[in-house]
């Protein structure tokens, strides 16, 4: 035992060393060859004045300024040195190419500056769709994609590397962009329910479902998206069921807010487009009145008693899986047609209940 625990001191012990020494491996590039190494934790930063250096583990660090280094990098992030307003600086480089995008952080602002013909070029927030406009005249295609950016690191990172890309590689044949709208939809749901030895499953074919929707890319080129989405679901149910000795009739109003969280893989294509959909969905039931009707016969003249049920739960939670079709009918808009289904259950455990909930849904991007 005692073995056992000198063993894990000791390993606790190298794992701290090595976490306060703050190394992380990466490059340093003083001349035209890199130098491969350990760096400090701070040279991820934006904006340092210098940066620490070790060759090998354990060893002090060696620090450098701007003015000493082109270039370094550590955990997939390069940093070269450059000249800005009159003094050297890192700046973080996101892309590389014909147009290069640099990134850094003064005084607390996010900061992105262009780099053509080695002159560097700020964009700001109001001049940045300008900018790129003016920078992708040569091209009609690029410059109407400048209407999809946003004054955002991927959303930057994504044109410029598709500008690079369409003048050496064509290798991005599509261009993901976040997308917001609006849904309408008809629901069909199956609700089933345990009641005082009952077991009622309940059908109806024709529910109102309205929202909307933001869609982003995950990455900066990816076909995967994520989609969280805001509908309002409204159904009205009826069931009769009778036997030798009561009959019974439901009536049930149940009025839904959902919030879906999917997983959206888009198939890219230059008009329709297919995509396949799963995830998550929360559930709120604001109205779930239940009016129960019983009419029993033991005296031989039937006897009415009316109920009204509170016993579904507020909070559903649902899985997701969906499959559609999104039409491009110009650069940003699109409608989509998809089919869906979910499955709720209950969350709060009042009664057992579930939902079955087929969606056919139309949307519209823009």
């Amino acid at each position: 035992m005692a073995r056992y625990l000198f063993l894990l001191v000791t390993l606790i012990f190298l794992v701290t060393s090595f976490v306060a020494q703050g190394q992380r491996r990466g490059y340093i590039r003083v001349d035209e060859s890199n130098t491969m190494g350990y760096l400090n934790y701070g040279a991820e930063n934006q904006n340092v004045d210098s940066i620490g250096f070790a060759k090998k583990t354990g060893m002090s660090f060696e620090y450098y300024t701007p003015d000493e280094l082109k270039e370094y990098s550590l955990n997939g992030k390069i940093f070269l040195s450059k000249k800005l307003n009159g003094k050297q600086q890192f700046l973080e480089q996101l892309t590389s190419g014909r147009v290069d995008l640099y990134f850094t952080k003064i005084a607390g602002r996010k900061k992105y500056y262009l780099e053509t013909n080695n002159t560097l070029q700020e964009l700001t927030k109001k001049n940045y769709k300008d900018s790129l406009s003016s920078l992708f005249s040569y091209n009609e295609d690029l410059s109407e994609l400048v209407n999809l950016v946003r004054y955002k690191r991927n959303s930057l990172t994504r044109i410029i590397t598709y500008s690079n890309d369409r003048t050496y590689r064509y290798t991005y044949t599509y261009f993901p962009y976040r997308r917001i709208g609006l849904t309408i939809g008809n629901s069909s749901q199956f609700l089933k329910f345990r009641y005082r030895g009952f077991t009622p499953e309940v059908k109806n074919y024709f529910g109102l479902v309205v929202g909307g929707f933001i869609e982003t890319p995950i990455e900066v080129f990816s076909k995967w998206s994520a989609r969280l989405e805001l509908l309002f679901i409204s159904h009205s149910f009826s069931l009769d069921e009778e036997n030798s000795y009561v009959s019974r009739n439901y009536e049930i109003s149940l009025n839904s807010i959902n919030v879906p969280l999917l997983v959206r893989h888009r198939w890219y294509r230059p008009k329709l487009s297919p995509y396949f959909e799963m995830g998550m969905a929360l559930g709120f039931n604001s109205t779930a009145d239940i009016i129960l009707t019983e009419t029993t016969y033991e005296t031989g003249a039937p006897v009415y008693n009316e109920f009204q049920l509170d016993i579904i739960d507020k909070k559903e939670l649902g899985l997701v899986a969906g499959a559609g079709l999104d039409y491009q009918l110009n650069l940003k808009n699109t409608i989509g047609f998809e089919v869906r289904y979910q499955f709720n259950f209950g969350m709060e455990g009042r009664i057992d209940h579930t939902i079955h909930d087929w969606q056919l849904l139309v949307s519209y991007g823009f």
